[in-house]
């Protein structure tokens, strides 16, 4: 009997800083009788008030047995239909990403470490020379080879090669 006093009176409370003395605050403002002082005690009892009846709320719904049994079961629940929902998804993925020919996360992570080992290396590089484009002058500020992906041009069919370290090599126009 004591909680359901203790609910009674936060909720009495509540109403009446909410419905009374807080419109009467307001009012008295709006009409220049009471000044900002006094609407913001009234506007902090009225948060206090529903903070307080809140947290009793919360505190009587905790304390009911069947409100745990019916959580702890909806918890059991929601993870059963994630792992199901997680089976589904790797069988319908697993089969589908082949299919149609896209990367797996493992190739795309593979994919960015080396466009960050290349952005290293090109950062590493030195600058190549501005006004002499001879290949002496090139040979003596390339770095040792395979160090960083340098062009090869073939100068009849205006197509550049390109090498990396591993001896990969790619034709651009």
């Amino acid at each position: 009997m004591i909680a359901k006093s203790q609910f009674a009176d936060e909720l009495m409370r509540f109403c009446e800083v909410a419905w009374f003395d807080l419109p009467l605050a307001a009012a008295g403002r709006i009409t220049g009788r009471v000044d900002d002082k006094s609407l913001n005690e009234a506007g902090w009892k009225t948060y206090e008030a529903w903070v307080s009846l809140a947290n009793e709320a919360a505190n009587r719904l905790y304390a009911n047995p069947a409100f745990g049994e019916a959580t702890g079961r909806a918890f059991e629940t929601a993870l059963r239909l994630q792992r199901v929902g997680d089976a589904l998804a790797s069988a319908f993925f697993g089969n589908l990403w082949p299919a149609l020919g896209l990367p797996t996360r493992s190739q795309i992570d593979a994919l960015r470490g080396e466009v960050i080992a290349l952005r290293e290396q090109v950062a590493n590089a030195p600058a190549a020379p501005e006004s002499d484009h001879s290949a002496e002058t090139r040979a003596e500020h390339a770095p040792a080879s395979g160090a960083w992906p340098r062009a090869l041009r073939n100068d009849a069919s205006h197509e550049k090669t390109w090498a990396n370290g591993n001896g990969k090599q790619r034709v651009a126009a």
